[in-house]
């Protein structure tokens, strides 16, 4: 069985979050909103850190939902583990 994933990006647009709709004959979609300067909790300070907002639709008759919560989950990991190589201070929105 193949999987098809469709990447959808409305970061250029400013949207912030939104759920993508699959289209034929893809078996999911990821979409990825615009990247927000927002406030977190961080080793029990607040700062502000860029926070990026994803969402992804799989069709649950091909797809899974654990492995779309995985995937998601690896996907996050992937990410912070690359910005934790950028100089936070230094960065910038663009």
């Amino acid at each position: 069985m193949e999987v098809r994933l469709q990447l959808v990006i409305w970061e250029c647009l400013g949207t912030q979050s939104f759920n993508p709709i699959i289209n034929q004959p893809n078996s999911a979609i990821l979409g990825v909103a615009a990247t927000v300067e927002k406030p977190v909790v961080v080793d029990g300070e607040i700062v502000i850190r860029p926070i990026m907002t994803m969402c992804l639709t799989i069709d649950h008759r091909v797809v899974d939902g654990l492995a779309g919560a995985k995937f998601m989950q690896d996907l996050k990991k992937l990410l912070e583990k690359s910005i934790s190589n950028v100089n936070l201070e230094k960065f910038e929105i663009l």
